[in-house]
């Protein structure tokens, strides 16, 4: 019997520590490993990628907030291979300016902004849970 692309994917609770406390987050294996690369690439702990993604997030999911980081991550590595032509040799967190991993929490506070405009101060996603 074949191990559907789905079933390796479930989400899956996993204990983290963010700000010296104990936390879980829901993260579909993939994502999960794709976190694991990030950070090997950065050269950063786990625990440093989400400390800084819980830090710059204005959503209260964590999970959310992570597997949006993520995608933008790699977006942005998409991008510097399109327009660079390869990532530069110091690894693909050095972009023309030298900014690292800041990278990541800028575009993720951008699409935030991009995203809050659209929610008046009263109904946003925090308030209406």
């Amino acid at each position: 019997m074949e191990t559907s692309v789905m079933e390796l994917n479930a989400s899956r609770k996993r204990s983290v520590i963010v700000k010296k406390r104990r936390t879980s987050i829901s993260l579909e294996d993939s994502f999960w490993n794709s976190l694991h690369a990030i950070v090997r690439m950065e050269k950063m702990t786990i625990g440093d990628f989400i400390e800084k993604v819980s830090r710059q997030r204005s959503s209260p999911n964590l999970s959310s907030s992570l597997r949006v980081a993520v995608l933008e991550y790699y977006r942005h590595l998409a991008i510097d291979n399109a327009v660079i032509g390869g990532a530069s040799p110091a690894g693909p967190s050095q972009g023309a300016d030298g900014s690292g991993p800041d990278r990541i929490t800028d575009a993720w506070n951008g699409f935030e902004r991009r995203r809050n405009a659209f929610f008046p101060t009263a109904v946003t996603p925090e308030t209406n849970r």
